[in-house]
């Protein structure tokens, strides 16, 4: 699992993650706020 996520050092992180199984390709979109949250298995495509 890869974990995409934007950051910049005016604005922090976006409001969205990508989490992606790198195997299968399969994506899931997290909403995120302006912190940096930590994701689980559960949380994988």
């Amino acid at each position: 699992m890869c974990l995409v996520r934007g950051h910049d050092e005016i604005h922090g992180y976006g409001g969205r993650a990508m989490l992606v199984a790198l195997q299968s390709g399969e994506t899931r979109v997290a909403d995120q706020g302006s912190e940096s949250d930590s994701f689980g298995e559960r949380d994988c495509p």
